[in-house]
């Protein structure tokens, strides 16, 4: 025979918006007011993990209606959340209202100041060969002096040139990285 109230009470525990009472590396909740769980797991996606705050709401999972298994899904703070609007396509990783990493709907990510960041990231190799080719015109370059250089016991006076021989450095081009802006 069917207990009706032990499979009303299983059907009520399935799934449950419930509270973070307890932090750390399992949870406990509360819902209905009143109820308590034992220490849950808080499942996130795989490689990515963060440590819930106390009275953060998620949704509360129980397979079988059984709260000793329960598992702890999609966890947020009310009070932690951007309030940036944002366009269709666009989000990111948020800590107590600011994002870390936003993306743009346009594939540009940007880092640290969130929807705020506009200087793009300069590319290591790209900075790398432009400094390089800049430490290359510099060493090169050369003054003709014409007459007697005197000896550098004092001050050095160099006669006009009578030709001068000019490196051009040219364009060193953009170094900023085409998707990622940081600040």
């Amino acid at each position: 025979m069917i207990n009706v109230r032990a499979l009303a009470t299983k059907v009520v525990n399935l799934c449950v918006r419930a509270v973070v009472t307890r932090s750390g590396e399992r949870y406990q909740a509360q819902w209905l007011g009143d109820r308590t769980t034992p220490p849950v797991e808080n499942f996130q996606p795989q490689g990515l993990h963060f440590r819930v705050p106390v009275g953060a709401e998620h949704l509360l999972l129980s397979p079988c209606g059984e709260t000793s298994a329960a598992i702890m899904l999609g966890a947020h703070v009310r009070s932690g959340l951007p309030t940036d609007t944002l366009a269709e396509g666009e989000g990111g990783l948020h800590y107590l209202g600011t994002y870390g990493v936003y993306l743009k709907a346009n594939g540009e990510v940007h880092l640290g100041g969130g929807v705020a960041a506009t200087d793009f990231v300069a590319l290591a190799t790209k900075t790398e060969a432009a400094l390089d080719k800049i430490q290359k015109a510099f060493d090169a370059h050369t003054h003709v002096v014409t007459g007697a250089v005197p000896a550098v016991t004092t001050p050095v006076v160099i006669p006009p040139a009578t030709q001068a021989v000019l490196v051009p450095i040219g364009d060193v081009g953009s170094v900023a990285a085409s998707k990622v802006k940081a600040t």
